[in-house]
């Protein structure tokens, strides 16, 4: 008779076999973003051990999931949510319904806790078994030309810089976020950590900018390629400006000859910030992805309405920005 596994909460004990599962399911390349990954949510305030969950096997941790708890708006409410990644089995037992079994009980919990829905970009086959509902999410991006940002009266801003982020800075920074993402649906609302502000790879910039040392915004971007930006942050209309113009800069300086003419920022349209910030032309780019999933866990009339309005195409998606643990993977 085959050995039953057995799910529990995560210990202290089980973090070296818990990043050695993750490694082993995961290694491509050399890479393991995966295993300091979990250590970062680890690290979250929100952090819930109840959410993070290991199976054994004759003694063995085989298996491990996270549900990692977020503040999501959707329909101009916040709600609680939880973010599951990363889930994985040791390759040597795998299809034995430990991937399921750590699902299955991680949603009970979130449920019994009160979370509103869980989300996940992930296997389009695989989640929807668990009640996961395809492409409720996916692409949300402006992109602007850079002519169009050199025909910008006095496009050559003087004395802008990026620095790191400070502590200080963050409440003035979450005031610029709720400006530019607070009204747009499955914004994940950073939280007053310098965790959520600054970068945790190497090759992504997260920087504060300044004019003559006054604070007028936030970007970050890889740093191979200034002109995808992945979060976008100004105060006010000048300040937008005058970042993009610093932005071309970077991207210009950066250019290759095969290399779109575009700064792509990701931010939704309909953004009180796009709408009442971004002076110059700009073309909406949009795509759902079956991958990008949500699976409602509570009654409410708000993230209903979302998922059934962008399943019948007659709402626009909403707009994930990946908390910088991502980066990693």
């Amino acid at each position: 008779m085959a050995a039953t596994f057995h799910i529990r909460s995560e210990e202290v004990a089980d973090y070296a076999y818990i990043a050695e599962t993750h490694a082993r399911a995961f290694s491509r390349d050399g890479a393991i973003g995966e295993v300091p990954m979990v250590a970062v949510h680890r690290h979250r305030r929100s952090f819930d051990p109840d959410l993070a969950l290991v199976a054994e096997l004759g003694g063995q941790v085989v298996g491990h999931v996270l549900f990692t708890p977020h503040v999501v708006h959707v329909g101009g409410e916040s709600m609680h949510a939880v973010l599951l990644s990363p889930i994985s089995v040791h390759p040597e037992h795998q299809n034995k319904g430990i991937g399921s079994g750590l699902i299955e009980e991680g949603l009970k919990r979130a449920k019994e806790k009160g979370y509103v829905f869980s989300f996940l970009l992930g296997h389009k086959t695989y989640y929807p078994r668990f009640g996961y509902r395809k492409g409720m999410f996916g692409i949300c991006r402006i992109n602007i030309a850079l002519s169009d940002i050199d025909r910008i009266s006095s496009c050559t801003p003087d004395n802008v810089c990026e620095r790191p982020v400070q502590a200080s800075d963050i409440p003035l920074l979450r005031e610029m976020w709720s400006h530019w993402y607070g009204s747009v649906d499955l914004a994940i609302e950073p939280t007053d950590s310098i965790i959520d502000w600054v970068s945790i790879a190497r090759n992504v910039r997260a920087s504060v900018m300044t004019q003559d040392e006054t604070v007028i915004g936030y970007v970050r971007y890889q740093t191979e390629n200034p002109a995808d930006i992945q979060l976008f942050l100004s105060k006010d209309e000048e300040a937008t400006s005058t970042i993009l113009c610093y932005l071309r800069s970077r991207v210009k300086a950066a250019l290759a000859s095969d290399n779109p003419l575009v700064l792509s920022l990701q931010v939704h349209p309909d953004s009180s910030g796009a709408k009442n910030n971004i002076t110059v032309p700009f073309q909406v780019e949009m795509n759902r992805w079956d991958s990008c999933m949500i699976r409602i866990l509570a009654d409410n009339p708000s993230i209903e309405a979302y998922c059934d309005g962008v399943d019948a195409e007659l709402r626009p998606h909403g707009l994930v920005v990946w908390p910088g643990e991502f980066t990693l993977c």
